[in-house]
């Protein structure tokens, strides 16, 4: 959010979707690369064995929505799932950050994270999590929503800067 904010924040030119093309084009030919060569070794051994699901949701960007499909395929690409979600969201979030005061977006993203903290202290904490389900650990530490609230103050902490270098 914060490398985003100072990159976009004062281009008023730059169109949605030339932002997403920008994004796509610096982010998916590497991780195809990537996913290329994890995935053409599993499927000289057969495709009888291949999971069909975790290939597409990897090839979508999706993996880290669904469990037990975070870490399937090419581990860390989990990140870069998370990732994608926060650019598809930045332009909308940029245009309402840069409406807001300052102290408005530090409040909101600050209640944001109080909130997520919350329920993922409690989700920890219950006995769904407690009995240890796989599903209930990729939907705590790898679903993108839980990380909305850090994107968000990156977000503020680049308008801040912003701020601070135009009264200099």
């Amino acid at each position: 959010g914060f490398v985003l904010t100072l990159a976009y924040g004062d281009k008023p030119g730059v169109s949605t979707a030339e932002y997403y093309v920008n994004r796509v084009a610096r982010i998916a030919p590497a991780y195809y690369l990537a996913l290329a060569l994890v995935v053409l070794p599993k499927m000289t051994h057969g495709l009888a064995d291949f999971d069909w699901t975790a290939f597409v949701l990897n090839l979508t960007f999706l993996q880290s929505w669904l469990p037990p499909y975070p870490t399937s395929l090419n581990y860390p690409a989990w990140s870069l799932s998370v990732e994608m979600m926060f650019y598809l969201v930045f332009p909308f979030l940029l245009k309402s950050a840069m409406r807001m005061r300052l102290n408005q977006l530090l409040l909101l993203s600050g209640l944001l994270w109080l909130l997520t903290q919350v329920i993922e202290i409690a989700l920890a904490n219950s006995a769904w999590y407690g009995s240890y389900q796989p599903n209930a650990f990729f939907l705590l530490f790898f679903s993108p929503p839980p990380f909305l609230c850090t994107f968000l103050m990156g977000i503020y902490g680049g308008r801040l800067l912003m701020r601070d270098r135009k009264s200099t």
